[in-house]
């Protein structure tokens, strides 16, 4: 009978081991799972640190192309600007080319006959002494010069009429014209000289204009 209860309580000593062995073993297998997740975590923790560094540096190269790009967009505005001033002059001279072309095409003797006409107006008021019918019956009939004098001859006319005052629309356009004629790159003394040589050569050395 002592031997059995000796077994018994043996066992039951056992057991409690057991048991409180086991409590331990399922105690240290939970901190184990602890630190093994708490690893991950870490693990994980320190790869998104290391992912959200390399996010801040692509985001500091990107600000950076980002800035570069707006200057060069700048520079590209700042030679747009230029090159449309460019065109934008080069048209008003091909403009101011073109009026000039139109002018020199055109014959010499269009301005005369309003020229002479408004000069002679100007000279009838001034010449009271006259006659009013021998005025009428005389005209207005210069005689123009040969070739070489014309474009000397034509400057010295419209400076007669400058210097008479004329208020008329006539003179008005005239007197436009005679300040672009003065120009000397816009109607050399050469170019005028060819004109007028051809003009003469058409209608003979010395020819008279009809009177308007």
């Amino acid at each position: 009978m002592e031997e059995i209860e000796t077994l018994k309580a043996e066992y039951y000593h056992e057991k409690q081991k057991h048991v409180k062995y086991t409590a331990r073993l399922s105690k240290e297998q939970s901190k184990a799972d602890t630190l093994t997740k708490l690893g991950k975590l870490q693990r994980r923790r320190r790869k998104q640190k290391r992912l959200v560094k390399e996010a801040k540096n692509e985001i500091g190269s990107l600000q950076s192309q980002l800035k570069q790009v707006e200057d060069d967009l700048d520079i590209v505005a700042k030679q747009n600007e230029s090159i449309l001033a460019c065109i934008q002059a080069i048209a008003e001279r091909l403009e101011k080319e073109k009026i000039v072309q139109t002018e020199a095409k055109r014959p010499l003797d269009e301005d005369l006959p309003a020229l002479d006409k408004s000069l002679c107006v100007q000279k009838k008021k001034k010449k009271k002494h006259k006659k009013k019918k021998v005025e009428e019956s005389r005209g207005c009939e210069p005689t123009l010069p040969c070739a070489r004098q014309r474009p000397t001859y034509l400057l010295n006319r419209m400076q007669e009429y400058i210097e008479l005052q004329c208020t008329t629309s006539a003179g008005q356009e005239l007197l436009d014209r005679r300040q672009r004629f003065s120009h000397a790159s816009e109607f050399s003394a050469k170019e005028l000289s060819v004109r007028s040589a051809r003009s003469c050569h058409r209608h003979g050395r010395h020819h008279r204009v009809k009177p308007s």
